[in-house]
């Protein structure tokens, strides 16, 4: 889908759904986040931010580098800008707490795209608590 042949990948652990998470490179050294949706629900998920991402462009967002929506047989694929080497606090600093807090700003005035359940439907709401083998027995957030 990038038209270039991956030359390495690695699984990348955690998250909150049992999709599947890879960092791929290729023969250039550029890298992707590639996230699969390894069963029926996180594939509806990953379909659904798919939707989100196709109709919002935001600085605060990834790139996307490519989509395949799957058929019956094959599970959608999400290609996202590589994060990975971006700084993740803590430490937190004054500058990088305003910047937060201005991104957030910007993220509460973005509209979300037409067709989306609500996630204060609890209806609609995924449960992520009993989604992935490690949130079993978690703390809420």
């Amino acid at each position: 889908m990038l038209g270039t042949e991956p030359q390495s990948w690695r699984p990348v652990r955690g998250g909150h759904t049992l999709a599947g998470r890879w960092l791929v490179e290729d023969a250039h050294g550029r890298s992707a986040f590639v996230k699969v949706g390894a069963t029926e629900q996180t594939a509806g998920w990953l379909r659904a931010e798919w939707h989100v991402y196709s109709q919002i462009a935001a600085p605060f967002l990834p790139a996307v580098l490519g989509w395949d929506n799957g058929d019956a047989e094959t599970s959608p694929i999400h290609i996202l800008e590589d994060l990975s080497a971006a700084h993740w606090p803590p430490p937190w600093s004054p500058a990088l707490i305003q910047h937060t807090l201005e991104t957030l700003a910007r993220v509460t005035a973005t509209a979300p795209p037409a067709g989306l359940p609500l996630l204060a439907d609890p209806k609609e709401a995924p449960d992520l608590s009993r989604s992935c083998p490690t949130n079993r027995g978690s703390p809420p957030y």
